[in-house]
C-alpha cells in the first residue's frame, strides 16, 4: 500500500509541475520523498525550486538527485544555471565543466561557452561555440554570440564575419541585422554600415515587425545623421511609431556610452540623443 502511495504522490508531483502549479507540485513532493528518496522526484522539485527563483534549494535537491541516481548531465546543468543566477560563476563554470564531460551537447557547450566568456576565458569560450556551432542545426544564434566574444577579444575581422554567416545560416533572424548595425555604431564603422543598410534594408523592413521597423529607422537614422545624411524621408515614420509606446526591449546603454567617447560634431551628438531619448520615453 505505500509503494503504490508513494508512486501515487510521485506522479501527481510531476503532473503538477507540467501544469505549472509549482508551489502545490512542492508540497506533493515533500510528502512522497518522505516515503521514499527518488533521484526523479528531487529532481522535479529542484525544478519547481527553480522556477521559484529558489536557486539554493534547487542546487541541494540536484545534489540528493545526484547522490541517488548517480551522475548525469541534466543534474549538473541546472547546478550550473542556478550557481550563475546566484553569481557564484567559478561553482556555475564546475557544474557545465561536468555536464559537457557527461553529455557533449549543443545545450552544454553553449552553456559552458557563456561562462567561460563571464570569466573573460575566451579562448575557450570560442573552442566551445565552435564544437556548438559543428553539431547545430540551428546555427545563426551560436554565431551571433561567438561574435560577442569575437568582439570582447577586440578581433572585429572575425566579429563581422560571424555576423554574416550568422544572416546567410537564417536571413529571417531580425535581430541579427540590428545587432549588426548598432556594432558599426559603436565601432564608428558609418561607412560600413551604410552600406549595410543599403544591401539588407529591404529585407529588413519585410521580415520585421513594427516593433522591428522602429529600431533599424533608429540606428539607419543614426548612421545617416553620422554621416551628414539627411533623415528627412524617415523622421517622421521615426516619431509616429516612437508615440505607440512600444516595448522595444532594446538597451540603448552602448549607443549613450558611444555618443559619450565620440568626436563626433556636437549637433550630430544632439540629435542622436533626442532620438535615443524618443526611443526610450
Amino acid at each position: 500500500m505505500e509503494d503504490y502511495m508513494d508512486e501515487e504522490l510521485h506522479d501527481a508531483g510531476e503532473e503538477l509541475f507540467y501544469e505549472r502549479e509549482y508551489e502545490k507540485a512542492i508540497e506533493v513532493l515533500n510528502k512522497a520523498l518522505k516515503f521514499e528518496r527518488k533521484a526523479q522526484g528531487y529532481y522535479v522539485r529542484g525544478f519547481c525550486y527553480f522556477r521559484l527563483g529558489e536557486y539554493r534549494k534547487t542546487i541541494k535537491d540536484m545534489d540528493s538527485a545526484i547522490e541517488i541516481g548517480g551522475e548525469k548531465e541534466m543534474y549538473f546543468s541546472f547546478k550550473g544555471v542556478s550557481f550563475e543566477k546566484l553569481k557564484d560563476y567559478g561553482n556555475s563554470l564546475s557544474a557545465y565543466i561536468k555536464a559537457v564531460e557527461l553529455c557533449p551537447s549543443e545545450h552544454n557547450f553553449r552553456n559552458r561557452a557563456l561562462m567561460y566568456k563571464t570569466v573573460g576565458e575566451y579562448e575557450k569560450s570560442l573552442a566551445d561555440f565552435s564544437a556548438a556551432i559543428e553539431i547545430s542545426d540551428d546555427k545563426s544564434p551560436l554565431y551571433v554570440l561567438r561574435s560577442g566574444v569575437y568582439k570582447y577579444m577586440e578581433n572585429f575581422d572575425n566579429v563581422w564575419i560571424d555576423l554574416y554567416r550568422a544572416v546567410q545560416e537564417d536571413p529571417d533572424h531580425i535581430p541579427t541585422y540590428l545587432d549588426t548595425m548598432e556594432l558599426y555604431i559603436t565601432e564608428e564603422k558609418y561607412k560600413e554600415g551604410f552600406q549595410y543598410i543599403e544591401e539588407f534594408e529591404e529585407k529588413i523592413l519585410e521580415i520585421g515587425d513594427e516593433r522591428d521597423t522602429l529600431l533599424f529607422l533608429y540606428l539607419k537614422a543614426t548612421i545617416c545623421i553620422c554621416l551628414n545624411i539627411s533623415i528627412e524621408s524617415f523622421e517622421e515614420e521615426i516619431k509616429d511609431l516612437a508615440e505607440e509606446k512600444m516595448d522595444l526591449m532594446w538597451y540603448f546603454g552602448h549607443t549613450r556610452d558611444w555618443l559619450e567617447n565620440s568626436d563626433l560634431r556636437s549637433d550630430f551628438k544632439e540629435k542622436i540623443e533626442y532620438l535615443t531619448d524618443l526611443m526610450e520615453s
